[in-house]
């Protein structure tokens, strides 16, 4: 997903976020952060993994060489699983407002967090 793609769909979030009366929130502004973050180093991972592919060289002692899996595959894959708990962190957060009141519903800890 290029940058301009990126950018559409974080501004439809806030958009959401504006309609229900949470966008500048605490929980809602440092979660939709996190999420920002980790989603451009889920992108920085990607082109690191394209411009080196699978396997990459390590030296080893004495200079010696062997193949090795791009520990890239790993960081990239640890870096989207924790956006996507992010998310669903912000999907939690969005879900519990209703939109008629604006006030959080039958979650205590959000409603605690929301004020």
């Amino acid at each position: 997903m290029d940058l301009k793609e990126l950018k559409k769909r974080e501004d439809e979030i806030i958009e959401r976020a504006k309609q229900i009366g949470v966008e500048d929130e605490y929980l809602f502004r440092t979660t939709l952060d996190r999420y920002q973050t980790q989603i451009r180093f889920c992108e920085d991972l990607k082109k690191a993994y394209e411009d080196n592919g699978t396997m990459v060289e390590k030296e080893y002692i004495k200079g010696r060489l062997n193949l090795v899996v791009n520990p890239v595959i790993n960081a990239y894959n640890q870096t989207v699983a924790g956006a996507n708990k992010t998310a669903d962190t912000m999907i939690k957060i969005l879900k519990s407002v209703d939109p008629e009141t604006k006030k959080a519903k039958n979650d205590p800890v959000l409603g605690i967090l929301k004020g």
